[in-house]
């Protein structure tokens, strides 16, 4: 029976937080295997001697399905708010109202307006009142939804963080041979052929998939502490206020983010993969 297995990875941006987030959901990909749903329908009864097992699997898979879209979202919106803010300073000099008003006239002229959007001779109104414009405003554009990149907190993604620990513990090798039944395992030695691991090989390859998970686990949470304190700051801002000082920091913020200088180094480069 069909399992759902992979996660989709993020395709439209080549920033390093995307790479890192990538990186993340296919180290959990054993984890995942045996978390999937098999069928279509989760065990509703309680008396199914399944039903604590099921419940349990259901939402572990449930909150990875939760941290791909965050991971997703993340890399949207935070390449929007650069994009948006980029526009507000150059274009419109860091000004609420003159922004609000242009946004205000493209929404019009692309969907249609109402009655009240018109002077009697039929020309637009551009004297409008800071509420006629609040819809417009580059703060409410940038937080006016429900969206969980909003709504995750700093501790909500523990989840994949205790999967990602426990994924280095979880391998092939260490299953059949918890099971009695060890298999080998090889490496390509320096003339090209294929060397069985020795026990001590593989206690060394253990401690470094070990230690990459916990960089990989303590970049990401770095990472996203730095998501939340800017959703933090942008929902701080005052709608009608030109905000001038954030906005103008604002891209560079968000670059940082993106290229991972937040924490690159604390957690240097290691074989090239970020």
């Amino acid at each position: 029976m069909y399992k759902y297995l992979n996660f989709e990875p993020i395709k439209d941006s080549q920033t390093k937080l995307a790479q890192l987030f990538n990186i993340a959901m296919d180290r959990v990909k054993t984890a995942r295997h045996f978390i999937a749903p098999s069928c279509t329908s989760i065990v509703a009864s309680k008396g199914c001697a399944d039903f604590e097992r099921e419940s349990f699997m259901a939402q572990k898979f449930y909150q990875l399905c939760l941290t791909e879209i965050y991971y997703h979202q993340v890399i949207h919106y935070l390449t929007e708010w650069k994009q948006m803010a980029t526009q507000y300073n150059n274009e419109f000099a860091g000004n609420w109202k003159y922004y609000a008003l242009s946004k205000h006239i493209e929404l019009i002229n692309e969907y249609g307006g109402d009655e009240e959007d018109y002077n009697d001779g039929g020309s637009l109104r551009t004297e409008l009142t800071n509420q006629e414009l609040s819809h417009s405003t580059i703060v409410n554009e940038m937080r006016d939804f429900n969206d969980i990149f909003l709504t995750t907190g700093l501790f909500s993604l523990t989840e994949i963080y205790a999967i990602l620990l426990l994924d280095s513990e979880l391998s092939l090798q260490k299953i059949f041979a918890q099971i009695g039944k060890p298999i080998k395992t090889y490496r390509q030695g320096d003339d090209g052929e294929m060397i069985e691991n020795t026990w001590v090989d593989e206690q060394e390859i253990s401690s470094r998939q070990q230690h990459e998970c916990d960089t990989i686990v303590d970049m990401l949470f770095s990472a996203q502490r730095a998501v939340v304190e800017l959703v933090r700051d942008v929902k701080k801002l005052k709608v009608f206020t030109n905000n001038k000082p954030f906005f103008a920091k604002l891209p560079d913020r968000i670059e940082a983010i993106l290229d991972l200088r937040i924490v690159m180094n604390q957690y240097p480069r290691k074989g090239g993969r970020l």
